[in-house]
């Protein structure tokens, strides 16, 4: 009779488990994707598109639903930032808020208040030596002096500097503009002279427009500024703004008088202090 083959003794079923390279790897991927959820969790994402990521992140993985992370530390649509720190323009006196630019005007504080961090060394030295040698002029309301980070502001009063419908000087404002001449000759920095009107259409044999006007005013204050070469002429510009950039409602005569107005602008001065 013949032999019966012998029957190999059988192995471990390996059909059962994963090999151990399997459950590392799986381990590996877990970790890798507790870690990037973490990192966009102190993102600044908002959570739609959080869920988003973590849900292509949840089927690349092949996780349960019941498992996916709920978004933390993501600010909520409706909570209000942290305030940012801005330059926020502050209207001189008695002048509402600009519709398109405003100017940050200190007046009488300027002299008594420490610089600030934020504000270029030579803008508040100029705005105190103005507003101290100046004082008849600003009290009379003939000028106004004020600045912000980068600039100190000198506006003219239009009715105590032209006649209406020109741009001659007023001869009682002359001495005003050379003492002015006088004092931002000390400093370095870009000069901008701006002539500003109401929105009046202008009747003038002379002058076109607003435009005309508005420029041939800020031509006249920078004759006086580049006058025997007091400040350097490559410093300065000239410019027309008509009606353009108010200060104040046009709808009032106060607030026509407001914007009729010529600015010299002084950037970032660097002021002899020895003078």
């Amino acid at each position: 009779m013949a032999a019966l083959p012998k029957r190999r003794p059988r192995r471990g079923n390996t059909s059962s488990s994963s090999p151990g390279w399997m459950t590392t790897l799986a381990d590996m991927f877990m970790l890798l994707m507790t870690f990037f959820i973490l990192m966009l969790s102190f993102s600044s994402m908002d959570a739609e598109k959080y869920r988003a990521m973590v849900t292509s992140l949840v089927e690349a993985f092949n996780m349960a639903p019941d498992r996916m992370p709920e978004p933390q530390g993501l600010a909520d649509e409706d909570t209000e930032s942290p305030a940012i720190s801005e330059d926020v323009p502050i209207p001189m006196d008695g002048a509402p808020a600009a519709p398109s630019e405003g100017d940050a005007m200190l007046r009488d504080q300027a002299s008594a208040e420490p610089a600030r961090p934020d504000v270029h060394p030579g803008v508040e030295q100029l705005a105190s030596m103005l507003i101290s040698e100046m004082e008849d002029a600003v009290s009379e309301e003939q000028i106004d002096v004020g600045f912000d980070r980068q600039r100190v502001v000198i506006r003219f009063n239009d009715e105590a500097t032209f006649p209406v419908g020109s741009a001659e000087l007023i001869p009682d404002i002359r001495p005003v503009v050379d003492d002015i001449v006088d004092i931002v000759a000390r400093c370095d920095g870009e000069v901008i002279v701006t002539g500003h009107t109401d929105n009046r259409p202008i009747v003038s044999d002379r002058y076109r427009s607003n435009w005309d006007l508005s420029a041939a005013r800020a031509a006249s204050l920078v004759h006086e500024l580049v006058l025997n070469r007091a400040i350097p002429a490559e410093n300065v510009v000239a410019a027309g703004r008509a009606e353009t950039r108010p200060i104040a409602d046009n709808d009032t005569p106060e607030g026509r008088e407001k914007n009729r107005r010529v600015e010299i602008e002084i950037y970032e001065p660097d002021c002899d202090t020895g003078s």
